[in-house]
């Protein structure tokens, strides 16, 4: 293929093509530990789908007793932190943090 006095061959376009659909790709993917994923987490919701929106967190500590089971995780994303606390298995308390910008 020519264009303009330079000739092409469609692989080198090609391969131009997917490394330019790679970087935008890379560029667009944002953390999942945002304060818009923050949000979208309320009281009463389980592990799992906290995890579905967050991904697995960073840390993680429990205490199991026979009555109940708690557990408190947290998801680490540089000075960002979301904890959030369950209760048999249910969100009750979360927290965003995050330093203000300087």
């Amino acid at each position: 293929m020519r264009i303009g006095s330079k000739c092409v061959s469609l692989r080198g376009l090609g391969r131009l093509l997917l490394a330019a659909l790679v970087i935008a790709g890379l560029a667009g993917c944002s953390s999942r530990i945002s304060k818009h994923n923050f949000d979208q987490i309320k009281l009463g919701m389980t592990q799992e789908e906290v995890q579905s929106i967050l991904g697995p967190p960073t840390s993680a500590t429990g205490l199991e007793i026979p009555v109940f089971s708690g557990t408190t995780s947290k998801w680490v994303q540089g000075d960002t932190v979301i904890t959030v606390q369950f209760f048999d298995g249910k969100v009750v308390a979360k927290e965003f943090s995050q330093p203000a910008p300087k």
